[in-house]
């Protein structure tokens, strides 16, 4: 089974069309593949409504990734599969959306202030040609790049949006929980999205939120992505079989740009595992 149920378009972060990041995935004649981006389906959407997406072998699966909370830290959570008319799952990106633009706002108010610069959310903006609340930090370190203030956007993140400096906004993003039983009640399968890549969290805490993640309802886990090492995709594996979780994987693709995060490079899932897309309808 050839896969990437993890992947990012214009829609969201991304730097390719839905359509684009979609012929990708076909020239990697993949079997399954997911479009999911940031706290929208959008992207999906329009894939769905185009006909030779329809008629092709590859099957296209319902897909978001939405932000939400575990105490203290920021992650992730896939939603595969999901009714994307759901009222509960609509409801939920009205609001991830909202706080999403609230937070760019004060990021880039904060960068006005350090840069001393008037009129710095218009021209990001206008530069991102995006909607409000699609503003996200890598437009924003893109944009800083092409006006000079910065080389290049991994400085961007080290001077002033990474967490800790001074443009960098905390979000109240919804309780994990929630955001599980949001996408299980719109017939969805719930997947923690790279656990191993959050922060400075110890081997003991994954262990504590992959836990906790199942005891409220999580179907599976990112056990397989690029960049990854053999030793970590062996824990991986162990916390999956331990808390009776099923196993997924993906690009995480956000464009040509980043090139060791390619469309369809995405490691055979260990035979030990559980597949997650046994639990698609």
């Amino acid at each position: 089974m050839k896969f990437d149920l993890h992947t990012h378009s214009t829609a969201s972060d991304g730097t390719l069309s839905p359509r684009n990041v979609w012929q990708c995935a076909v020239d990697q004649q993949l079997n399954l593949f997911a479009l999911t981006d940031h706290d929208t389906l959008d992207g999906y959407l329009e894939l769905s409504a185009l006909s030779d997406v329809m008629y092709h072998d590859m099957s296209l699966i319902s897909g978001i990734e939405v932000s939400s909370a575990y105490f203290s830290n920021s992650i992730h959570i896939v939603g595969l599969n999901v009714d994307v008319c759901h009222p509960s799952l609509l409801s939920l990106v009205t609001k991830l959306q909202q706080l999403r633009q609230q937070r760019a706002e004060r990021m880039v108010s904060k960068l006005e202030k350090g840069l001393l610069l008037n009129g710095l959310y218009d021209r990001v903006l206008a530069h991102a040609g995006c909607k409000p609340w699609l503003l996200t930090r890598p437009h924003i370190a893109r944009y800083l790049v092409e006006a000079g203030v910065v080389s290049n956007e991994a400085q961007a993140f080290k001077r002033w949006l990474a967490q800790g400096k001074k443009a960098y906004v905390h979000t109240d993003w919804p309780d994990y929980s929630d955001v599980v039983r949001v996408i299980s009640e719109s017939g969805g399968v719930s997947v923690l999205a790279h656990p191993l890549k959050y922060g400075k969290m110890t081997r003991t805490k994954i262990k504590a939120m992959l836990q906790a993640f199942a005891r409220a309802g999580g179907h599976a886990v990112e056990v397989v992505y690029q960049q990854q090492s053999a030793d970590d995709t062996r824990y991986l594996t162990r916390l999956c079989q331990q808390f009776g979780l099923h196993a997924s994987g993906g690009s995480d693709y956000h464009g040509p740009h980043m090139p060791w995060s390619a469309v369809g490079k995405v490691p055979e899932l260990p035979s030990e595992c559980q597949p997650v897309w046994r639990l698609f309808n």
